[in-house]
């Protein structure tokens, strides 16, 4: 579930093990997610479909759209 995924990424920041997230979704819940990445001074990609919400792409340092990518 998107709350399982959240805590985990969480767990993950607390670590110190990493210095960036790749978030592939198109769902607004991971907005928050990716904000509080980045404030933690972690590089953050969102991965998503043209549906993806503006705040949740906003909140992505960079955002690539999968209908972008080639096969």
């Amino acid at each position: 579930t998107d709350s399982a995924l959240i805590i985990d990424a969480m767990d993950i920041l607390h670590g110190d093990l990493v210095d960036a997230f790749c978030i592939v979704s198109s769902d607004s819940d991971f907005t928050r997610l990716a904000t509080r990445l980045r404030e933690s001074g972690l590089f953050v990609m969102g991965v998503g479909e043209k549906k993806t919400p503006e705040a949740f792409v906003k909140a992505c340092e960079r955002f690539i759209y999968v209908e972008n990518l080639d096969a």
